[in-house]
């Protein structure tokens, strides 16, 4: 697939979203190469994506080698996400705290 038939895609689902249609075959997206791809090209460039994780890896890592077993491993159903660092930050001119959480890793069974 192509990435403006990706794009076209994902506008479509925004869409659907925003009017309160149902969103069908969300994982299945998850297949496409390109979208591994295009979500890296969006944060590669950021401080942030050389920062180690709690599981000490980088976005520096990514290939399409790991690309390809992550599609593989959703397909067979083996993909599992690690629990998330929970941790609570202070709300904007509030006394009151929210989560604030992340991935620390992949997790393949």
């Amino acid at each position: 697939m192509q990435f403006d038939r990706l794009n076209k895609r994902l506008e479509g689902i925004s869409d659907a979203s925003k009017k309160g249609y149902p969103i069908r075959n969300l994982y299945r997206l998850m297949y496409m190469p390109e979208i591994w791809q295009e979500a890296y090209a969006r944060i590669y460039s950021n401080k942030g994506a050389i920062t180690k994780g709690v599981n000490q890896s980088t976005l520096d890592g990514f290939s399409f080698e790991r690309v390809e077993k992550t599609i593989q491993a959703l397909k067979e159903e083996k993909y599992r996400f690690s629990p998330a660092r929970r941790t609570y930050i202070p709300k904007r001119n509030s006394s009151k705290k929210r989560p604030l959480g992340g991935l620390t890793e992949l997790k393949l069974r």
